[in-house]
Order: C-alpha cells, then sequence, then structure tokens
C-alpha cells in the first residue's frame, strides 16, 4: 500500500513510518503532566473529606495489578451534581496550594529561609488546562470552561 507522504514527497517507506511514529506531545510535556498530577494528588491531604481519593484502587477486582487514583474512578463517567461538587472541591484545593517552591533572590537577602511563591498568571493559567487534559485523558468529561468566573 502506498501512503500519502510516498506520493506528495517521493519518500521511502521508512520516512512513511517515521512521520506516523511522531508524537505530537513533547517530551517536556510528558513530563509536566506527571509532576503536575503527582503535586495535584499531594494536595488531597490538606483535606480530610478527600484524602481518600488520592489512593490507588484497583479499577478491576479480577485484575488487582491494574490500579488507578480513586479520584479518578468517583469522578470520570456520566456528569452529575455529586461529581461536580467533588471537582469543585479539588480544584479550590489546587488553587490554594498550588505554589512555586522556589526562593526567590531578593526574599532570602531579607531573610534566610525557603518561602511559597505564587506562579506567573499565564503559568498558572497553562497548569489549569494540562491538568483538565490529565483529566479528560482519564475519562472526566468536566472541561475548564465549566468553572470559569460567570
Amino acid at each position: 500500500m502506498v501512503s500519502v507522504f510516498q506520493c506528495v514527497k517521493g519518500g521511502s517507506l521508512s520516512t512513511t513510518n517515521k512521520f506516523c511514529d511522531v508524537d505530537s506531545r513533547t517530551k517536556a510535556h510528558k513530563k509536566t503532566k506527571g509532576w503536575l498530577e503527582i503535586n495535584f494528588f499531594s494536595y488531597f491531604q490538606h483535606s480530610e473529606s478527600i484524602s481518600h481519593m488520592a489512593e490507588l484502587v484497583p479499577i478491576n477486582p479480577r485484575i488487582p495489578n491494574n490500579k488507578c487514583r480513586d479520584f479518578y474512578t468517583k469522578v470520570k463517567g456520566i456528569r452529575n451534581m455529586f461529581k461536580r461538587h467533588i471537582i469543585n472541591e479539588v480544584m479550590s484545593l489546587f488553587v490554594k496550594n498550588h505554589k512555586l517552591k522556589r526562593p526567590s533572590s531578593s526574599i532570602i537577602s531579607a531573610k534566610k529561609g525557603k518561602f511559597d511563591l505564587e506562579y506567573q498568571p499565564n503559568t498558572f493559567a497553562q497548569h489549569l488546562h494540562t491538568l483538565f487534559v490529565i483529566f479528560k485523558d482519564q475519562g472526566i468529561v468536566y472541561n475548564l470552561n465549566e468553572f470559569q468566573k460567570r
């Protein structure tokens, strides 16, 4: 079978396969998604009502090694008010606790120590967007636009 790339570019089958194997997500994006998800679930410990949702639970009881976060199992699927309440609570917790964990040189000169600094608004917005991309990958049908100020 001749592919579109071979017809248009006159390329070889190996070149065509390389194009097909290209992933649109870069390694940096995958790394950002990974640490953002870890940080997101680390904030659950700040609330007693949702701290249990950060635990890994089996997706299928017959396959104990196949696990995902309890949060994902509770919130994925058809929307309802219970799921929306959970997402509102965890997103409020995320917004409250998601801080930059690097010391600022001007603050350190005044006092020795490590302080939590706010992310820049664009960076924070990108983190929120990435978090909802993670939710979508896990089968959660809510999107960020539903939680904007009205």
